[in-house]
């Protein structure tokens, strides 16, 4: 049903409202097949999930919002197998309009996301692993999951995308 690392707790002091994420995730052809239910692979947390990245029907999409129960899906990019997928995430973490998400895939630039992306003021924890709750109910056409993570990154306010970019790794 899940398997996650919570990698900065919000009381460590490494998340702050203007914070950097990255990392890297391999998914094996044989070991991640196609499923329409969604799998949660990271996700910005406190009270719900209101950011979360998302495969579902083999492509990422980058689920937030800021009021429970009003959620925006963006998409990102195909999920290819066999191969790393890098992520480059810069979060200002708000329930306002001053909050922003700027993503890049694979060295691209992904998204640039004015507004809110968190539903109280206070900060969230970061996890990256894998949540299927699709397991719980029974309605996954699949029975297991593997992916691999590695160079998983952050940093404060005083980080930069070419900090943390894919040809850093």
């Amino acid at each position: 049903k899940r398997s996650e690392v919570v990698i900065v707790k919000e009381s460590q002091g490494l998340i702050t409202k203007n914070t950097w994420y990255s990392f890297a995730v391999y998914f094996p052809a044989d070991g991640f097949v196609k499923d329409f239910k969604h799998d949660v692979i990271s996700q910005w947390i406190k009270d719900g999930s209101p950011t979360r990245l998302l495969t579902e029907d083999d492509q990422f999409l980058l689920d937030v919002g800021n009021v429970k129960g009003n959620k925006e899906q963006i998409y990102i990019a195909d999920v290819t197998k066999d191969t790393w997928h890098e992520f480059v995430f810069h979060f200002v973490h708000s329930p306002g309009s001053d909050g922003l998400i700027e993503a890049w895939h694979n060295g691209r630039k992904k998204i640039t996301r004015k507004g809110g992306n968190m539903y109280l003021e206070d900060l969230p924890k970061w996890k990256i692993g894998i949540k299927k709750a699709a397991y719980e109910d029974g309605t996954s056409e699949t029975t297991a999951r593997i992916l691999y993570f590695d160079n998983v990154k952050v940093t404060d306010e005083n980080g930069s995308y070419e900090e943390l970019a894919p040809s850093k790794f």
